[in-house]
């Protein structure tokens, strides 16, 4: 997935970028507050399914309970204060995001934690929206194997951070 959304970032041409899961779990309509927010002097805005006033349907007690324990590492291991870092609805003015994408190198789906990390690092102003969501029903997402890799990712990020893998950029 962040392969994917790594070429499309690239190759966007707008002012703002914005990629969104193409299941449309935080529908299209979202976009209208998340420009409001760029034009209050956002670099970034995220959708938030943990932001004060986001509403959730269909999501299992389960991803809940894993999503809330992921989120709860977060903040403290990379200083980073969002709520939900996993949202796949993300606007970004253009220069940000060609910087943003260009150092990316986590390819799978905490793809978003690394770029949010590395927003936060480099001093982008980071607005958290919250949104509406919908679980998609059919997901083919194994979810006690994508935490392994978060896990894994997070790691990563730091060991790419001290060895001065995000400096050049």
């Amino acid at each position: 997935k962040g392969s994917a959304v790594q070429r499309g970032m690239l190759a966007a041409r707008g002012q703002y970028i914005l990629f969104a899961d193409a299941d449309n779990s935080t529908p299209i309509e979202e976009l209208g507050p998340a420009l409001k927010m760029m034009e209050q002097g956002y670099d970034v805005v995220i959708g938030s399914r943990g932001a004060s006033g986001a509403q959730e349907a269909h999501r299992s007690l389960v991803r809940k309970t894993m999503s809330a324990t992921l989120r709860g590492m977060i903040r403290p291991i990379f200083n980073l204060n969002v709520r939900d870092t996993q949202c796949g609805f993300k606007l970004f003015k253009h220069d940000v995001a060609r910087r943003l994408f260009s150092a990316q190198t986590i390819m799978g789906f905490s793809f978003d934690l690394e770029i949010l990390y590395l927003a936060n690092k480099w001093g982008y102003k980071i607005g958290e929206l919250p949104v509406a969501w919908v679980d998609a029903p059919g997901s083919k997402v194994d979810s006690k194997k994508e935490i392994k890799r978060f896990l894994t990712d997070m790691k990563r990020i730091k060991m790419n951070d001290f060895k001065g893998v995000y400096a050049n950029h």
